[in-house]
């Protein structure tokens, strides 16, 4: 791999991260206003918002999720405050940054390789 193509994996990995941490923090926001509502039923546009949220954060971020749904099963039977349960929500965060650094050899990878296939002699991305 070139300086070039480090340089766009960084740029690339960069905004992955910003924006899933811009996510992040709507989900963390607005999350718990759903649960502390005055009725049985929170506002509708709220819940839109969070659940809107909620699955641009599963989008950027599959990985963190799947590591812990698999965490979830295997220490179900774990009292929460367990050292193993934090050692896997340590597992879970330090899912964020690696998989934003795969996306980003994805994307670079895929974006170069498309370009090996100009359409009517231009490249196309």
């Amino acid at each position: 791999m070139d300086a070039t193509q480090k340089r766009r994996m960084k740029k690339v990995t960069t905004v992955h991260l910003v924006l899933t941490f811009i996510a992040l923090v709507f989900v963390i926001l607005f999350a718990p206003a759903l649960g502390f509502s005055n009725s049985s039923h929170p506002s509708l546009p709220l819940e839109i918002w969070v659940y809107f949220w909620m699955g641009a954060l599963v989008l950027l971020q599959p990985l963190p999720v799947l590591v812990g749904f698999i965490l979830q099963h295997l220490f179900s039977g774990l009292p929460p405050h367990s050292t193993v349960v934090s050692l896997g929500w340590l597992v879970v965060i330090l899912a964020i940054p690696f998989w934003s650094y795969c996306f980003s050899w994805i994307f670079i990878r895929a974006k170069d390789w498309l370009n090996h296939f100009p359409v009517l002699g231009k490249r196309v991305f």
